[in-house]
């Protein structure tokens, strides 16, 4: 989730809200799940406090998930997971041998090749308090990049592939991801403070970016970066890359009056910086977190479409799919209190938030942000099937 600033780039207050469904909601029809390819079978709670995740991929066996998680401190860090729930290790608490800097380390997310973990985290000095909501994982305000060497016993090396200001241009980094092939790194990056009164820039400006990433004599190293910025200047959050590398699969509010409330799921076409197809098409829907199904032509995301919003107590979302003809459908019905795979002691409302598939793609770890607390919240698995 992301933070609203009443002046500058200092924060104020959380921004945790969504606005009602309206007649301007989504272009696309709905299906039912009687039609859907996509279902799931089942729900289970791997952890019961965590933040962003990512799956290892089919190199690491039997397989780790990060996530990240707020300390008593406030201060987040990075953490690994069996997928079985049997062994939990942190891998950034010991920051100071790993020569981190002391703040929040957050959002993880795997190189294709298992052995690396790339990472934000916050640097030493900024405007503000450190850990604040600023700088918390979901903003991404005065946060660089690391990437971790992984080894069987936890993390043999940390270090820095991104720096950041804070300066004009230059003020932080948000939810990197590898490109399939582990070639590319990209990366949201916030080239301009929150604008006040000007509701398209509430959480200011960011672009996407991408870079080579190699590891020559052993070393991670970020080469020349590409930035991409079609539309209007907006909020920009980056979510995948398509299995061929051509397009970035993304959330922003690219639209003249669309205020950042209104995000939509976009691809981007590389080659001419363009948006290529608006997956959501709405000013008033609240639709986020978007990533390719793997093995389909499908993407799933976070949508807040048919919540009434009254306050930050209530905001509340689902998780949908669209195809590639328009349609899409609710997958999951969280805030449902009758939903038969809703866990047990589940929070009564939540907004379904950051996520990643198993590498076979017979599973989705997510996480979920209940009552309006960005913090922590519910780390599940979802167990999908296909007809």
């Amino acid at each position: 989730m992301k933070f609203r600033f009443t002046h500058g780039w200092l924060v104020a207050t959380a921004l945790l809200a969504g606005l009602a469904n309206t007649a301007c909601g989504s272009s696309s029809s709905d299906s039912t799940d009687a039609a859907a390819p996509l279902s799931v079978v089942s729900v289970r709670v791997l952890r019961a406090e965590g933040g962003r995740v990512d799956w290892s991929p089919p190199t690491i066996s039997p397989g780790w998930i990060a996530y990240d998680v707020a300390g008593p401190d406030g201060c987040f860090d990075v953490r690994v997971v069996r997928p079985d729930s049997s062994v939990d290790l942190c891998l950034t608490c010991d920051h100071v041998s790993l020569g981190l800097p002391a703040g929040n380390k957050s959002n993880p997310v795997f190189h294709p090749s298992g052995e690396w973990l790339v990472i934000q985290v916050e640097i030493p000095s900024h405007p503000g308090q450190q850990c604040d909501k600023a700088s918390r994982p979901g903003a991404g305000y005065f946060n660089e990049l690391w990437a971790l060497k992984l080894s069987t016993t936890g993390v043999e090396s940390a270090t820095q592939i991104l720096a950041v200001g804070p300066g004009p241009g230059d003020l932080g980094t948000l939810h990197p991801h590898f490109s399939h092939d582990g070639g590319e790194l990209g990366w949201s990056h916030i080239v301009k403070g929150p604008t006040v009164g000007n509701p398209s820039l509430a959480y200011g400006e960011y672009v996407l970016r991408s870079a080579p990433f190699s590891t020559p004599a052993g070393v991670p190293t970020l080469g020349v970066a590409t930035t991409y910025a079609p539309g209007l200047p907006s909020f920009r959050e980056m979510h995948a890359f398509s299995q061929d590398g051509t397009r970035i699969l993304y959330s922003g509010n690219p639209r003249t009056g669309q205020d950042v409330l209104g995000i939509d799921i976009l691809e981007l076409e590389r080659s001419t910086n363009t948006i290529a197809r608006e997956v959501t098409h709405s000013d008033k829907v609240w639709d986020e977190h978007a990533q390719y199904v793997p093995g389909s032509d499908l993407i799933l995301f976070t949508s807040n479409e048919g919540y009434p919003f009254s306050s930050v107590d209530t905001l509340r979302a689902d998780y949908y799919v669209a195809g590639t003809d328009g349609s899409r459908y609710k997958l999951t019905h969280f805030d449902d209190p009758t939903w038969g795979l809703r866990p047990s002691g589940f929070p009564d409302v939540v907004f379904m938030a950051d996520g990643a598939f198993s590498p076979d793609g017979q599973s989705y770890v997510a996480y979920a942000i209940p009552s309006g607390n960005d913090r922590s919240g519910p780390v599940i698995v979802l167990e999908l099937t296909r007809p």
